[in-house]
């Protein structure tokens, strides 16, 4: 399998789940309007998304960082927020 039919299908299923969760999540608060979802969606997902990443890099920041795209020291300050350093 091409790494770009991979890609996209790893990004349809994820879109799926995560809208389904989000589904989920807004029909437990019985109609109540949700304040601050979008902070507290991105607090909930960065912190496995760093977790899994850095893990599945075997803590090698450098490799984490790509996989993530985001910049190694942007990498390391989250993961030390988050105190998974």
């Amino acid at each position: 399998m091409s790494s770009t039919l991979i890609k996209h299908f790893s990004s349809q299923s994820l879109s799926r789940s995560f809208e389904e969760s989000i589904n989920n999540y807004l029909e437990k608060l019985n109609k109540n309007d949700p304040e601050y979802l979008y902070r507290d969606v991105i607090k909930q997902v960065e912190y496995p998304l760093l977790k899994v990443a850095i893990m599945h890099c075997l803590y090698n920041q450098s490799k984490a960082a790509r996989c993530l795209g985001i910049n190694r020291s942007t990498l390391n300050k989250k993961l030390k927020d988050y105190g998974l350093l």
